[in-house]
């Protein structure tokens, strides 16, 4: 069933309540989950796409090049600054960089990378010599979700090391784990890194923020503990690569999330939802395509 799952979402959320071990009172819990799922659409990313471009870049890019409303262009020059001397790039191909330029109008920027291949394929000086005669004075990180932020974190300081300039790193979405480590990044950075990001994920997500009267979300917390050892099957030599509650680092207060996006969905998200292998019975309800093989 692996890489089989049926392209219908009602016909997924029927198998996935038909698992192996689920008594019936799991398998309720199960249907009303799903509407406490934290669902985001592609038509929600468009959104979060313009809100980025016309709140948090837009802010960003002001300070950076120094503007004031008394000067009587300010708009004129602010959109000159953001569509001809900022460069937009992804932090991995997690985020459909195409469309973020398509749904902000931005025009003449030909080479719209992520950070993520350049990072293990290109050469940092001729990056550096690309941004320098495109006459880019900044350079926006954009990303999709940041869970731990472990991977993104390695390629935002690969890019520090290798520019010269300023960087803004603006996820759509991120979890307050994530945000603590890029913030402790940025702190050491003397300014030349800022995290600003559309939207930082609030407690009501993440199962280990539970409150004792939310008897559903308590119920499916036990559940994913319980029922792990059936989602893992034999993958315990190589993966899953998280416990019940998902990938999760040491030290992290917000564990077992409940997010999915149109495109995929998160390792920290808890397994029940997503762990998709070949060495599973387990059927989820929203399968993920993972970096790593399992």
């Amino acid at each position: 069933m692996y890489s089989h799952h049926a392209p219908v979402f009602q016909d997924r959320m029927v198998a996935w309540m038909q698992n192996t071990g689920l008594s019936n009172e799991d398998q309720i819990a199960l249907f009303q989950f799903i509407l406490r799922i934290a669902y985001f659409s592609f038509d929600d990313f468009l959104s979060l796409y313009r809100t980025a471009y016309s709140n948090q870049i837009s802010r960003w890019v002001w300070d950076c090049a120094g503007l004031k409303m008394s000067i009587h262009n300010f708009s004129e020059q602010l959109d000159n600054e953001r569509s001809k001397h900022t460069w937009y790039a992804s932090v991995t191909d997690s985020l459909i960089i195409s469309e973020f330029y398509h749904a902000n109008s931005i025009t003449g920027i030909k080479c719209r990378p992520n950070f993520l291949t350049l990072k293990e394929l290109g050469d940092p000086a001729q990056i550096k010599r690309h941004y320098t005669g495109m006459n880019f004075k900044r350079i926006v990180l954009l990303e999709d979700f940041v869970g731990t932020g472990l991977q993104g974190l390695e390629i935002v300081k690969w890019a520090l090391e290798h520019s010269d300039i300023p960087i803004l790193f603006c996820p759509m979405l991120i979890c307050p784990d994530g945000y603590k480590r890029f913030s402790d990044l940025a702190a050491t950075t003397a300014g030349r890194l800022k995290i600003a990001p559309v939207v930082k994920l609030g407690d009501s997500v993440f199962l280990s923020k539970v409150e004792a009267s939310d008897a559903l979300l308590n119920h499916v917390s036990a559940l994913a503990n319980r029922i792990h050892p059936a989602v893992e099957g034999t993958c315990t030599a190589g993966g899953p690569p998280y416990a019940p509650h998902g990938f999760h680092l040491r030290g992290d207060h917000h564990t077992g999330a409940t997010v999915v996006m149109f495109s995929n969905t998160p390792d920290n998200t808890i397994p029940i939802v997503h762990f998709n292998s070949p060495k599973s019975n387990w059927v989820p309800v929203f399968p993920r395509v993972s970096r790593e093989t399992s």
